[in-house]
Formats: C-alpha cells, sequence, structure tokens
C-alpha cells in the first residue's frame, strides 16, 4: 500500500484539525492503570439484548496480561464482557458508531474494566496475526499526528534562523505491512515553496508507528500554518494555523565576528545593547543593567550623541554616582532629555490627551482624598495618567518613581496592537502567556517579590504588592558584587482582548489597586 502525505506551511489563519482515522486508539499515560482485566483472546459467542442495547460476549483465552484471577483468587479460565451495541448484522439500526460490536471468531485484544460485578467493554484492538505485546504498542505511540520542535522544544514561539524539526507519526491502527511515501513541504509566502523532502516509510507487520522527519530555518518572523495530507486526502490528515516565529538573534560577540558592525548589534525582547567603545564587548542586558555599567565606566554613555563630548564631558560624567545614575534614569525612563536641560512635560488635561490618544481607559474608583492631576499622550498609542491626594510638581514624568514612592496612583497605556500592527503583534504570543511570563521570569530572578498571579475583570494579571526591602538587584563586577535592596511599591500588569497594555504601580496596598485596575473604563 502506498500513502502519499503531504505537510504544507502557509501564512493562513484557517484552522482546521480532523484525525487521521475516525477511532482514535492512542493514549496519553499507562493504559493498563485504569483497566481490571486485558486479556487476547477469540470471541467464542454472542448474546444480543435489544432491550438494553448491549452485547454479551463469551471469550475464549489465549492470554491474560492483566486480571489473571477472580476477586476470590481463583485462576481465570473463561471470561465474560458486555459491550454497547447489538451484533446483529441483520439488525443494522441498532448499531452506533461510537458503540464496539465483535463478531464470532475474531481475535482480539480486550482492556476491560470491572463493573456492578461484571466486565465491560473498555477499549479493544481485533487483529489475527499479532502477539499481545505488539497490539499493545497501539497504547504508546508517543505521539499522533504533526509535531514541531526546536532544539528539543515544542512550545511557541520558535526563533528565526534556528532549525525546527517537523516530525509525522503515521499511526497504523490495523498493524499491517505498508510501504509509505512522505512528501513535506514548507511553503513561506504561498505557493512558492522554499523546501520540499520525501522520503520513504516502511512499515513491518505489526509495527504500530513510524515517524517522517525533515528540518528547515525560518528567516523571517510571522505567524505560520501547518496541514497534513494523508493519503490525498482520503485518509484524513491535520491542518491548524498560528505557528508563530518571532526574530532570534545571536550573541553580539557572534554578530560581530559575522560581520556585523558593533552599533548595528540587535537583541531579543526585554534587553537592550550596552556598547564598550567599537569593542567585541558589547552586551544585551536589562536597561538597569545598562545604567550601572555605564555609571561604572564599562558601557559607552548613549548621550555622547547628544553633544556630551569636550567642555561639556564633566557635565555628561559628573562624579557622583548617584547623581550620575538618576540623570541616565532620567534620560532612558523619561523623555529625550538634552543632558543638564531642564524636563518640562506638559500637565494636560484629560480631554485633551484624549485629543491624541482615545483609547485610554480611567478609573472610576479611588481612594479616599485621591483624585485626577495630571496625563500625558505623546502618540495616539500611549497615555499616562497620575493620581494622588497631594500636588504634582512640573516634569511630573521623569519623577514618576518619586511620587510613587510617596502615595501616587502611575497607571500607563499601550495600544500595542495599533502601535505595531496587528501581523507584528500576533507574534508576542498571547496575553495569557505573556503575563504568565512575566510571572515565570520574576519568580526565577528576584523570588522575594513575592508576585502574584490574579484576574482583572476575567483577564490574567502579574501584581506584586509593596514591601520595604523585597527588591533585591545584584550585579557582578571584577572588584566586586553589588547586592542592593529596595522598597517595592504595588504594582499589577495585564493585556486585554484588543491588545491594549495595562501597566499600574502605586504606593497603596495592592488591595485597592486592584480595585482601581478593575474600575478601568
Amino acid at each position: 500500500m502506498k500513502t502519499r502525505l503531504l505537510i504544507i506551511f502557509a501564512l493562513v489563519g484557517i484552522f482546521l484539525l480532523f484525525s487521521q482515522n475516525s477511532e482514535a486508539l492512542m493514549l496519553i499515560g499507562d493504559p493498563t492503570k485504569n483497566l481490571d482485566v486485558i486479556v487476547v483472546g477469540t470471541i467464542v459467542s454472542a448474546y444480543p439484548n435489544y432491550d438494553k442495547s448491549e452485547t454479551e460476549y463469551e471469550v475464549s483465552i489465549e492470554e491474560i496480561i492483566k486480571g489473571e484471577f477472580l476477586s476470590n483468587g481463583t485462576p481465570r479460565k473463561t471470561l465474560h464482557f458486555t459491550s454497547f451495541g447489538i451484533a446483529d448484522p441483520q439488525i443494522e439500526l441498532h448499531r452506533t458508531i461510537n458503540y464496539k460490536t465483535f463478531k464470532e471468531g475474531e481475535r482480539a485484544l480486550l482492556l476491560l474494566y470491572e463493573k456492578n460485578n461484571r466486565l465491560e467493554h473498555g477499549l479493544s484492538v481485533v487483529n489475527s496475526f499479532c502477539n499481545a505485546e505488539q497490539m499493545m504498542q497501539l497504547y504508546y505511540v508517543p505521539a499522533d499526528g504533526l509535531v514541531l520542535n526546536q532544539t528539543g522544544i515544542t512550545e511557541q514561539p520558535f526563533h528565526t534562523y534556528e532549525p525546527i524539526t517537523a516530525q509525522f507519526y503515521y499511526f497504523n491502527k490495523n498493524l499491517t505491512e505498508s510501504e509509505i511515501d512522505v512528501t513535506i513541504q514548507i511553503i513561506d509566502d504561498f505557493p512558492d515553496i522554499h523546501h520540499v523532502e520525501t522520503s520513504t516509510l516502511n512499515l513491518e507487520k505489526c509495527q504500530a508507528y513510524a515517524i517522517a522527519e525533515t528540518k528547515f530555518v525560518i528567516e523571517k518572523s510571522g505567524t505560520f500554518a501547518i496541514s497534513a495530507d494523508v493519503d490525498g486526502g482520503n485518509g484524513g490528515g491535520q491542518s491548524y494555523s498560528g505557528i508563530v516565529v518571532v526574530d532570534y538573534f545571536q550573541s553580539p560577540l557572534k554578530q560581530i565576528k559575522s560581520g556585523t558592525k558593533y552599533h548595528n548589534v540587535q537583541c531579543n525582547d526585554g534587553l537592550v545593547l550596552a556598547q564598550r567603545g567599537n569593542t567585541e564587548k558589547s552586551a544585551c542586558v536589562t536597561l538597569d543593567t545598562k545604567i550601572e555599567l555605564t555609571v561604572r565606566g564599562w558601557a559607552h554613555d548613549d548621550r555622547v550623541i547628544l553633544g556630551c563630548t569636550g567642555e561639556r564631558v564633566q557635565k555628561c560624567y559628573p562624579q557622583d554616582r548617584d547623581e550620575y545614575r538618576k540623570k541616565l534614569q532620567n534620560y532612558y525612563y523619561g523623555f529625550s532629555e538634552e543632558p543638564d536641560s531642564e524636563i518640562n512635560v506638559s500637565c494636560m488635561t484629560l480631554e485633551t490627551s484624549k485629543e491624541t490618544a482615545t483609547f485610554f481607559k480611567i478609573p472610576s474608583y479611588l481612594p479616599e482624598d485621591y483624585s485626577f492631576k495630571c496625563s500625558f499622550s505623546g502618540t495616539p498609542y500611549e497615555s499616562y495618567l497620575i493620581f494622588d491626594n497631594k500636588g504634582v510638581q512640573n516634569g511630573w514624568i521623569s519623577h514618576i518613581p518619586e511620587l510613587v514612592s510617596d502615595g501616587a496612583i502611575f497607571i500607563y497605556q499601550t495600544d500595542q496592537k495599533s502601535a505595531v500592527g496587528e501581523k507584528k503583534y500576533a507574534t508576542y504570543g498571547t496575553a495569557t502567556q505573556r503575563i504568565q511570563d512575566t510571572y515565570d521570569d520574576v519568580m526565577t530572578n528576584n523570588p522575594s517579590l513575592n508576585p502574584q498571579l490574579i484576574h482583572i475583570n476575567g483577564m490574567l494579571a502579574y501584581a506584586v504588592d509593596s514591601c520595604n526591602d523585597c527588591g533585591i538587584q545584584t550585579a557582578n563586577f571584577a572588584d566586586g558584587t553589588i547586592i542592593q535592596k529596595y522598597a517595592t511599591e504595588s504594582k499589577i500588569k495585564f493585556i486585554d482582548e484588543n491588545g491594549t497594555s495595562y501597566f499600574l504601580k502605586a504606593g497603596i496596598p495592592l488591595s485597592d489597586l486592584i480595585k482601581v485596575a478593575e474600575s478601568l473604563q
């Protein structure tokens, strides 16, 4: 027998899924665990019960795999069991597709469970030539259909420029000898084919499954679809969309050695480039680490391009490290600021901000004595809001950490989907997964923050309660390791179904901040 398999990747968004056989046999885990009796035998007789739409069968036992003894300790010599469905070929109307019936003389592997002192049909394999061990292998097929992995990891997203392995597990339900031709096609922009590989699988009699495999590399980010066509479509198949591939960059050193200019080195999501002059000692680090590396003189100060040269160099590199660190924090976390220039960000009304960014929401609940103070929307895709029970100073955006420490409520909203486009946004992963990743990352790197997963109006959210010394920051340098403890404010982060990201932080208890988040409208 020849069966052809076609696997197609395309940039489409249709989801289809249909199994290779109408009756799937593969189980997850050990099938013997929850079944009481497993035997190989031949059906000797069948006694249909039309009132109950079931049939009782008598079995001549060939081999007992489990349940060798009766409950009273007597060796089992004969076996009777019942199964829904009428074993009468003259009354086809009584047959139901979900019920299993057997014919006299059929040899089968029977997996049965005991209920009300009688054995009932659970699972079965009808086969005349394979032994019990071979038939049992049908229940231990490691996968069914298409499986993708990258360096052993099956979770999405996958990365560009890293080999992806596609495997198709062909499930040989009838345990027959067969020859299967498998053609795997990887399609980028339909219908241009960039990868084609054909292989032949030779299944021996009683072999439960065989695997067709190919490897390929995707060179651009996107959301792909995959489908499998078995036996020209006559044998079923499989199709689904949503295979996410995102840009993945090698280490700065590898990029530089491969010819990339040091200033063109790219970092993966969540990291920024810390350059050490024009040497190969650049690194991809978090922004906070980059600030510390710059303060210590290891990393190049990005503000040099703003005129921090010659007579002004001391203004860019003050001797006081705390002052230097604060200037860098203002530069990176605020808005583009000329060194030593006075920050002057407008304190917009809500109405004025709405003229620029219409998407953002406003809380209907605030703690007692709190009120709206200022807002800012520099683009149609972002919104900054500050609420406090006291006044707010000029240039408030560059002083958010101090304001929050003093009790203010800060809300930052970003319309990410509109800002980057729906196609690019799809590569970020689901909102739930992104929040889970944030939680997992904090649990791994700073568990002292005691992060929580909560729900805000049905959406998964990451949260941290305020604490005086829960924050711990470490950095290793040639002259020693820095370990700093710091107070943390209450934080909440979540993403809604429209692609809007919400980040709230405040110097108030988390229970109050949750009420603020839930009231956004």
